[in-house]
């Protein structure tokens, strides 16, 4: 009989839970027969014990510390028709069993990118831009971003930030309504790059209210009185108006790249409503204005590509139309 351990509970039990552990199963099965005679005694039951504990134990360690390392090479190309996890249609392997499980079970994720929105902006206003810029993380550590061309430091993990100091620039004599100027970034995590581009717009303002004629002219009857209402329609008057009540808003003016608006409710209060729009938006001079309903043409054209500065001194030529006469109650205009 071969025993290839003991083990007895330690302290004042030790002498009566001695047990051997057996180096055989078959060694272990003769020594705990049928007892039909009483032949089992009670070391017999511990050894058994205590022999199938240390084998199971011993299995149980072998098992934790398993690692998976041995070779896998698959040259034939994968006859799967959808992705398993990271493997792919076709896909050829070489690696261990552990690299083809993880592939599996863990595919690559690329690293993606963000930058906030920005606002439009009037000409002529700041040219500083600030970028709110992220970067997340993907299967791989960030090796290298950049932010509008200029390299920032990567800390390999998810990341933002805020890139300041970036200066950007429009025409002094833009062609059109607006200028976009576009802004991006690009984070790369060696394997794969991710990229993202943000807009910033510039553009001119309408402007929408009502004025003030001292001479009261009627403009339908008698339109050769226009220059009275072009006298009090200079540029620190357009800037200043306030809407009119319009949409129950308490200003008169907004960014915009056209000149088609609905204005419920704006009331003259006695006075003309005027309305300016840059040159450059689409049927600048030939405007459609509908009144509750009705297209109205009782309204004039007093500024004509007509040199107007914004509150940064930005010069663009805007065109300046006035009702041919007072409103006194409020009324909805849409205007195309």
């Amino acid at each position: 009989m071969a025993f290839v351990g003991t083990y007895s509970v330690p302290g004042p039990s030790a002498s009566i839970t001695l047990s051997y552990q057996y180096s055989t199963v078959d060694e272990l099965l003769l020594q705990i027969p049928n007892n039909t005679g009483g032949e089992i005694g009670a070391g017999d039951v511990r050894d058994a014990i205590y022999s199938l504990w240390a084998r199971l134990d011993g299995f149980s360690s072998s098992v934790s510390g398993l690692t998976v390392s041995s070779a896998y090479i698959g040259l034939t190309p994968s006859t799967i028709t959808s992705p398993i996890g990271g493997i792919l249609p076709g896909a050829t392997f070489s690696g261990s069993v552990q690299d083809v499980i993880d592939t599996m079970l863990y595919p690559y994720v690329s690293p993606s990118t963000g930058i906030g929105l920005l606002n439009d902006r009037e000409f002529g206003s700041s040219m500083n831009v600030s970028l709110n810029w992220n970067v997340v993380r993907g299967s791989n550590n960030i090796t290298s971003i950049l932010i509008n061309g200029s390299p920032v430091v990567p800390t390999g993990l998810s990341q933002s930030g805020v890139a300041t100091g970036i200066f950007t620039t429009h025409s002094m004599s833009p062609v059109g309504p607006s200028e976009v100027k576009y802004f991006s970034m690009t984070a790369s995590d060696a394997i794969s790059s991710a990229s993202s581009t943000q807009s910033l717009t510039f553009m001119n303002r309408i402007y929408w209210g009502d004025i003030v004629v001292p001479s009261q002219p009627n403009l339908t009857t008698n339109p050769g009185s226009s220059s009275l209402v072009t006298a009090v329609c200079i540029d620190s008057t357009i800037r200043n108006l306030t809407g009119a009540g319009a949409n129950g808003q308490a200003f008169g003016n907004i960014l915009s790249t056209n000149k088609s608006r609905t204005y419920n409710n704006i009331n003259g209060g006695g006075n003309y409503l005027v309305f300016a729009w840059p040159s450059t938006v689409s049927q600048s001079t030939t405007p459609v204005f509908t009144v509750n309903g009705m297209i109205n043409t009782a309204f004039t054209n007093v500024r004509t590509a007509s040199p107007l500065a914004n509150t940064f001194g930005f010069i663009t030529n805007y065109e300046v139309w006035v009702s041919n006469t007072r409103y006194n109650s409020p009324v909805n205009i849409v205007i195309t």
